[in-house]
């Protein structure tokens, strides 16, 4: 039986160990690297995978309400860009990228748990209707210091 968490310190947890099983999947991917540059038909299904991934996870990204699964879903795209580039034989480009993202999705989960708890004061108490996106217009004057930290 699988349990859907709404809200706290669990769901967190786990939305940070799904990022981090994703980026080792694709560091793990990259660490036998000099052993697929010799077999072209491998590269060829990596760039394959990170094709679709890229495009999974940008199309259910868009298609998502809350905002944290929409956050989720854009780091399985962005995830699939370094497959890509692994595929194409950019290992350190993909690296890069991974380490990058990395940063930047840490600092956009804040900044979603900040505007998520200011949504509490609007909304009450309701982890679905705090994390809807389509509830999230007008934030401004609850949230002055996040505001300009997106700008």
């Amino acid at each position: 039986m699988v349990t859907r968490c709404n809200g706290g310190a669990y769901s967190y947890f786990s939305s940070y160990t799904c990022c981090y099983y994703g980026s080792s999947g694709n560091f793990s991917c990259s660490s036998p690297f000099p052993l697929f540059i010799v077999i072209p038909y491998i590269m060829n299904l990596i760039s394959l995978i990170g094709i679709i991934t890229i495009l999974l996870g940008a199309t259910l990204a868009l298609a998502q309400k809350d905002i944290k699964r929409s956050l989720a879903y854009s780091t399985m795209s962005q995830l699939g860009y370094t497959m890509l580039a692994l595929g194409m034989g950019s290992y350190r480009a993909a690296l890069f990228h991974l380490i990058t993202h990395a940063y930047s999705k840490a600092l956009l989960f804040l900044g979603s748990g900040s505007i998520i708890h200011s949504m509490e004061a609007i909304v009450g108490y309701s982890p679905d209707k705090s994390q809807n996106m389509v509830l999230m217009g007008g934030l401004t004057k609850h949230v002055p210091i996040t505001k300009n930290t997106f700008y």
